[in-house]
């Protein structure tokens, strides 16, 4: 009698990833390791949960340019040991 083979698991495709870093306002630099397939939302949601932010408060650049939380590492066009800026949005002033 025969067992039948075991065939070998798939193994899921690695992506390729990069190294990123978010630098706040006060210059504290954070680092991730991210897919560059992956949508940016993730990364700014755990960013702002690791810093005990409102996700809604925080704007992220890189080079000047906004960066939309829809968009991947890889369209965006950024490589390993980048660095985003994280930007707090500021609210008040003025005369009351």
């Amino acid at each position: 009698m025969v067992i039948g083979s075991k065939r070998p698991l798939a193994q899921p495709a690695t992506q390729p990833q990069i190294k990123l870093g978010i630098k706040s306002q006060a210059g504290d630099e954070m680092y991730f390791r991210v897919a560059l397939d992956k949508k940016f939302q993730g990364l700014f949601n755990k960013y702002c949960m690791e810093n005990n932010l409102d996700y809604k408060t925080v704007a992220f650049f890189y080079d000047g340019k906004r960066i939309k939380s829809t968009m991947t590492p890889a369209e965006f066009g950024l490589e390993d040991e980048d660095i985003i800026d994280a930007m707090v949005h500021q609210t008040g002033g003025g005369f009351n």
